[in-house]
């Protein structure tokens, strides 16, 4: 299964990468079919009261590679593999990634839970699961910091996280851990799943 997405987001609390994205991998943001998609996640102007209430609330957030800035790699990638099979591949990569994302629920003490799954012959697998901390930075930008570690690969305490709350059902994060969000290099975008 394919699981590069998941794993990025593994990285994001787990340690930097070690390979920084080229501009050559900053393509531009549209959906997986190459086209400009006509509204991607980017802040709207009625910014929510608290972005910390809005993941401390907690939720399913389901990755989506059709509003993530990965959309044009995705393309350039398929694209490689021939042009007859550039839609089947795309199609492909689109489902693999649908069984992607993060949860958030509260765990008591001021600490909430962080766990990024991806799915594997139909079952959800956890790549990560930590207790986090928020840290509000005004304009629906929250700071993630690791406490404790469940399960998962070595969580350097110091490594720097941030959400873009873009709305109660959106959120958006950078796959270079420390990286701002709304930069466009490799933004990834979650929505909230129906409960």
């Amino acid at each position: 299964m394919h699981r590069s997405i998941a794993l990025a987001l593994s990285c994001l609390l787990a340690t930097a990468c070690a390979t920084e994205p080229t501009s050559d991998d900053r393509s531009q943001v549209g959906d997986a079919a190459g086209q400009s998609a006509p509204e991607q996640a980017i802040p709207s102007e009625n910014r929510t009261a608290s972005a910390v209430r809005v993941l401390e609330r907690g939720g399913d957030f389901g990755f989506s590679l059709r509003d993530s800035a990965v959309a044009g790699q995705v393309r350039a990638r398929c694209e490689a593999r021939g042009a007859s099979q550039v839609e089947a591949c795309i199609e492909e990569m689109i489902a693999s990634a649908a069984g992607e994302g993060i949860v958030f629920s509260p765990a008591g003490d001021g600490l909430t839970r962080f766990v990024s799954y991806a799915q594997e012959e139909g079952e959800r697998v956890i790549l990560i699961e930590a207790l986090v901390r928020f840290e509000d930075l005004g304009d629906g930008l929250v700071e993630i910091r690791g406490e404790r570690l469940l399960k998962g690969p070595k969580l350097p305490l110091d490594t720097r996280l941030l959400i873009d709350v873009v709305d109660e059902d959106t959120i958006a994060m950078d796959k270079q851990p420390g990286a701002h969000p709304r930069s466009g290099g490799a933004r990834l975008v979650f929505h909230r799943s129906a409960e």
